[in-house]
């Protein structure tokens, strides 16, 4: 390598290799550059996924190795929570029954994996030297700032000094940055710890696990926190016992292997599961008991001057729902596109970009942060999750009609983050909306009658509203596209008013000139391409705006 890269990636892992596989797909001319400083394989947590890593996966091109690699199926989560120790399950096959879902052709949501981390993370790493990328292993990287907080090289632990366009940091919860600025701010009410390890001769129970062939992770609350139970092999089940840091301290001379045992033997619902197992050293590790202290953290700032960062090196919830892999793959995404386009030229405005990823990262991890301050409330029962599940996605437009149940089935899932659960045009890596856009407005057997929108009507506000220029990212392109971003007044959290609309600019404009007028005097105020884009779907488009209480409708 004689040459500074376009993008220096500094971690192997998901977040990492997210971004550098999506950058050397859609961007194959880009030169980028991966650090990793263990060799691996190597020991890491976090085995457990949610349906939508498998949307990532395949926009990765790497969906396919995942599924031959013989990692165990997971089709869903059981939980046990508080006094209430009767089993609930949520499966991801009812994903099918939400608004607007669809499975792209290429990947099936009806079911993901338990992985063994160090093959899993092995298996991105080698996909991404394979689309181009270099990668530097064992290699350590030291990003080098200026007084003003902007990247002027990064010297490798062989002595040289690069200079690429844009570090990224996705050193997980070691991360550079954010230790280097002090940006790092943990959770004052999740500072937890996290013991665990690896059972061989462990027994499932069908009714939380599941089979070693379709398997479930079980999630069952204990008097001072919760434990996991989560097959990730055959004969291979990783144990983890979570719990405050308080409750620790509290018990005085208590060892960190001792509470742990006594957590996991004084569990009704698990102790005999493990009564015959054995606990072994994993993948590698000198130790056959884990600790993870305080992991519970937000970063005040993503990017800089030639900088950001992603995956855990961005922020931490608690493991409760098995989103850390997720949200490293949705950040890294989300990154690679945000780069893709920057690298092309393609952005009208840099620093909107950059906001529009820092914005979805951080309502990612305040949706499941939110979520996770429910679980340990340890109220009295589901109902609590699903009330609050609905809340936090009532205010991302979640539809009316969807119960609680499927709210936190969305949630929990990944989907009701940034998948088109909504009324919403387009959603975070929604089908592409210059092509689709009347099947993520409309949903069905929602449309008013098209006497309500029919010829000779004028249409009006029904409510304030106003749009500011965004860029969205659409899948399958690997870049953002600029839209308009439709927020009203007055929203209130029963409102059937969706939280936002992204609009392509043609729509925009169409609604613009609509106020009290029709919509063939509405098109005849547009530029002729987009009017003759528009006049075959402007029925539905009008109905659907109709349906939402944006546009009111009347004869002359």
């Amino acid at each position: 390598m004689n040459h500074d890269p376009d993008v220096l990636v500094i971690g192997g892992g998901p977040a990492g290799s997210s971004v550098t596989s999506l950058v050397k797909k859609y961007s194959p001319g880009a030169s980028v550059v991966v650090c990793e400083q263990e060799a691996y394989p190597r020991h890491h947590i976090g085995e457990s996924f949610v349906a939508d890593i498998n949307r990532l996966l395949a926009d990765m091109d790497v969906y396919e190795k995942i599924k031959k690699a013989g990692f165990i199926r997971k089709r869903g989560s059981t939980f046990i929570w508080g006094r209430d120790r009767a089993p609930w399950t949520i499966e991801f096959a009812d994903l099918g029954a939400l608004p607007g879902y669809s499975d792209a052709p290429g990947y099936d949501s009806s079911y993901t994996w338990h992985v063994q981390r160090h093959l899993y993370d092995q298996i991105l790493l080698d996909h991404a030297r394979e689309l181009g990328a270099t990668v530097l292993q064992p290699t350590s990287a030291e990003i080098l700032f200026d007084p003003e907080s902007r990247v002027e090289g990064v010297r490798l632990s062989d002595g040289r000094v690069l200079s690429p366009r844009y570090v990224i940091d996705a050193t997980g919860q070691h991360n550079q940055v954010s230790r280097k600025m002090k940006t790092r701010e943990y959770d004052p009410d999740l500072r937890n710890i996290a013991i665990y390890g690896y059972y061989q001769g462990a027994k499932l129970d069908p009714a939380l696990s599941g089979t070693w062939d379709d398997s479930r992770i079980a999630v069952v609350s204990v008097p001072e926190g919760w434990i996991w139970y989560i097959p990730v092999a055959q004969d291979l089940i990783s144990v983890g016992v979570v719990t405050s840091s308080d409750a620790l301290a509290r018990r005085g001379s208590v060892s960190v292997r001792e509470y742990f045992e006594a957590s996991v033997q004084g569990c009704a619902e698990l102790a005999p599961l493990l009564r015959d197992a054995e606990r072994i050293r994993f993948a590698g590790s000198t130790v056959d008991l884990h600790t993870i202290k305080d992991y519970c953290y937000s970063v005040s700032k993503l990017y800089g001057p030639g900088w950001a960062l992603c995956g855990d090196a961005a922020g931490f919830v608690d493991p409760i729902l098995s989103i850390g892999c997720y949200l490293a793959h949705s950040g890294g995404s989300r990154l690679a596109y945000t780069l893709n386009t920057l690298l092309a030229g393609d952005a009208a405005d840099e620093e909107l970009c950059w906001r529009s990823y820092e914005e979805q990262v951080r309502y990612s991890f305040s949706a499941f942060r939110r979520m996770t301050y429910m679980f340990y409330a340890f109220n009295d029962g589901k109902e609590s999750w699903w009330w609050e599940a609905k809340k936090i996605l009532r205010e991302r437009a979640l539809p009316r009609g969807v119960d609680g149940p499927a709210s936190f089935l969305a949630l929990a899932t990944g989907y009701g983050i940034n998948r088109p659960v909504t009324h919403e045009a387009i959603s975070d890596f929604g089908v592409n909306i210059f092509d689709s856009f009347a099947q993520h407005l409309i949903q069905p057997g929602t449309i008013k009658a098209k006497a309500e929108v029919g010829p000779g009507r004028v249409f009006r506000r029904a409510t304030a509203f106003r749009a500011d220029p965004w860029v969205v990212p659409i899948q399958g392109t690997g870049k953002l596209h600029p839209v308009m971003r439709v927020t009203f007044d007055g929203r209130g959290e029963d409102s059937d008013l969706p939280a936002r609309l992204f609009l392509p600019g043609a729509h925009w404009r169409f609604v613009e000139a609509l106020h009290g007028r029709t919509a063939e005097q509405a098109l005849a105020q547009l530029p002729g391409d987009d009017a003759a884009a528009l006049r075959p779907q402007a029925q539905s488009f009008l109905a659907g705006l109709v349906n939402l209480g944006v546009l009111t409708s009347s004869t002359f």
